[in-house]
């Protein structure tokens, strides 16, 4: 694989297919616990290989050493689609991963973010240096259009009006908005504000915890978080969890408990979801410089079935 970074394709439809995605990606099977082509009996595995017949075998070999087949037959696309599916989930658990591997919308809303933050930062830098610019406009060590200039650039509102009044109404007289052209902006923006709590609302009115036969989860928004090891951990999507489990208890509430812990005491709740492990967040993608050496294979579940 080049050094251009690539993300994880969404689906997969052939064997051959699945094993150059191993081979592109450089999966390493010790650390992920993912063997391809072999009849793998070791403990805490997943396997998938074509035996002398031409049946496609899919199985998890558990902790306690047993095996539990999960497909055995000729339906090769049914049969690499388990298979890799269950890789996937297997990497949305890490974060680590799942930032590098997986073009989901956790990863499109970071880069939103880091952006919407250098515009802040671009700003304030800005608003800063038009009160600087003024102020030293006011003591002649500046000429002073360049406070004018700078002021105009941080209130985009007047170029606004300006268009609309020497296009619209042909009026070049007037430069400042009027005091209903004021207002009206004003309602404008309140009304959007208004609009995006209500939104935002609607968006997390099924926020709670979510108990399901193995693990807890919690919903925040279109987030899913699960609890582990003490600590809860980046699912997915919501949809990604409904597509996987039909059953579950809802609570839109903590109660104190020995199972797991209240999700508003995490990194994601007080952070806006935003975990550390995505903090150092680059350009996204998989690259040959990437490795698999913090792969805790731990963070899978091997006493089920699958």
């Amino acid at each position: 694989m080049s050094e251009e970074k690539k993300y994880l394709p969404e689906e997969v439809e052939s064997y051959e297919e699945l094993k150059k995605i191993f081979e592109d990606f450089r999966i390493d099977s010790e650390k992920t616990r993912f063997y391809i082509g072999q009849d793998y009996t070791e403990p805490k595995a997943f396997v998938i290989y074509q035996d002398d017949m031409g049946d496609f075998v899919v199985y998890k070999m558990k902790a306690d050493g047993t095996r539990a087949l999960r497909y055995k037959g000729n339906n090769e696309a049914f049969a690499v689609n388990e298979y890799y599916q269950k890789f996937l989930e297997e990497v949305r658990k890490r974060p680590a991963f799942a930032k590098k591997l997986l073009p989901n919308e956790k990863v499109k809303r970071n880069l939103n973010r880091q952006k919407n933050n250098e515009d802040v930062i671009g700003f304030i830098m800005l608003f800063v240096g038009m009160f600087i610019s003024i102020l030293l406009s006011g003591f002649n060590i500046l000429p002073k259009w360049v406070g004018v200039v700078l002021f105009m650039c941080v209130n985009p509102g007047i170029f606004i009006w300006i268009f609309i009044n020497m296009v619209i109404f042909k009026n070049s007289n007037s430069i400042m908005p009027p005091k209903w052209f004021s207002i009206g902006a004003l309602i404008v923006v309140l009304s959007l504000g208004v609009s995006y709590k209500l939104f935002d609302g609607f968006n997390h009115r099924k926020d709670g915890y979510y108990k399901t036969s193995d693990k807890v989860y919690y919903r925040k928004g279109r987030d899913m978080y699960y609890y582990n090891n003490s600590d809860w951990w980046y699912y997915g999507t919501y949809s990604d969890f409904d597509d996987y489990y039909d059953n579950w208890d809802y609570y839109d509430t903590y109660t104190y408990n020995d199972q797991y812990g209240d999700f508003r005491d995490s990194s994601y709740y007080r952070d806006d979801n935003d975990d550390s492990s995505w903090d150092s967040w680059d350009s996204g993608g998989w690259s040959d410089s990437d490795s698999w050496d913090s792969w805790d294979s731990g963070g899978s579940d091997w006493d089920s079935d699958w």
